[in-house]
């Protein structure tokens, strides 16, 4: 018999990195973003030059050797990561970010696969089709299927945690909304990094953490987002899933930096998502930006992150989802017991 899930939501607060050579790492991760992503991934360059910039972003950061990767028999293609010795634990489906315009399963390698290796996963990653070329809801199509793809191959739903970063989050959020909708088996947890999940930019860290962010820039946010709109309004629930509704949801993971503009789209998640009784924690780290996982093995707080969010996915696969009634819980400030 699965014990109850408590509904409360569970706030944690990092610290920033102390340590000369933490702080001496971060400060040049922090510089080298900024003059790489911030200045050139954003209009008035194209598309296809962003995603120049972004492969070779992604490229500057190390995977977690050791592991199988396995084409994903799609037909828009991914990869299945896998621990190289004896069977996994259970799987993840992780959808990449990127602003729906850009990003690859390669460019996510950094974080997947070290859920891999440290929660013993098979990771899907689908490489699923990008605006503008693929507007809405190409994207929810393709996780729609790679889910699916996963049920048939044999992967039980309370085995399986779908996880994302930035826009991937928001996909990954939207893509249980549509699994409710389509009456699919949930899967027991949502793991969202940095989530992207408001369109509209009502979000207050979208003005004061403007200079702060040393990766995005709204004007890039809001060309990206037209672009995968394609037409739809700004909060259409299945392009900004902050404004479904969140009665039924599974237990969900939400980490965040405080320096970026998507802090009040994480925050104002966890808010809506626990008055309507979903087991929301929310953890922000402090003097973080976006995404920042993806430099574990360099930058401690990363490496802590990650082993975090292992741990929630053991926890996850340990307690199956369970459909919760409604509460009006309000934020708290407990500790999670299975928490840094």
């Amino acid at each position: 018999m699965s014990r109850e899930i408590p509904r409360a939501p569970l706030i944690t607060t990092v610290g920033a990195p102390t340590g000369f050579g933490q702080r001496a790492v971060t400060a040049s991760l922090r510089a080298l973003s900024r003059a790489s992503v911030k200045l050139l991934v954003r209009p008035p360059f194209s598309v296809g030059s962003q995603r120049i910039v972004a492969r070779l972003q992604a490229g500057l950061a190390a995977s977690e050797p050791g592991l199988n990767l396995d084409p994903l028999l799609l037909p828009f293609g991914g990869e299945i990561i896998s621990p190289a010795v004896g069977d996994a634990d259970g799987a993840i489906l992780y959808l990449h970010g990127g602003a729906y315009c850009s990003g690859s399963p390669a460019s996510v390698r950094p974080i997947t696969t070290r859920l891999a290796a440290g929660s013993r996963s098979e990771v899907w990653v689908p490489a699923y089709r990008l605006a503008p070329e693929h507007p809405y809801p190409a994207a929810l199509d393709d996780a729609v299927d790679t889910y699916r793809q996963m049920l048939m191959h044999g992967h039980a739903a309370d085995q399986i945690v779908i996880a994302g970063d930035g826009a991937g989050a928001g996909l990954a959020l939207a893509l249980a909304f549509r699994l409710r909708e389509l009456s699919l088996p949930l899967p027991a947890g949502l793991a969202l990094l940095s989530p992207w999940v408001d369109m509209s930019f009502d979000g207050e860290s979208m003005r004061l953490n403007g200079a702060l962010d040393p990766m995005l820039s709204r004007a890039w946010l809001a060309a990206c987002a037209r672009h995968y709109r394609a037409g739809a309004g700004r909060q259409n629930p299945h392009c900004s899933p902050l404004f479904n509704e969140f009665g039924g949801m599974p237990q969900m993971l939400i980490q965040v930096g405080s320096d970026e503009l998507l802090l009040d789209d994480a925050t104002r998640l966890a808010q809506r998502a626990s008055v309507h009784g979903a087991d929301v924690r929310l953890t922000v780290f402090s003097g973080m930006w976006h995404v920042f996982q993806r430099h574990a093995d360099v930058l401690q707080v990363a490496d802590q992150a990650l082993q975090q969010l292992a741990g929630f996915i053991a926890q996850c696969r340990q307690v199956p989802f369970r459909e919760t009634a409604p509460a009006t819980a309000e934020l708290s400030a407990s500790q999670p017991a299975w928490s840094m």
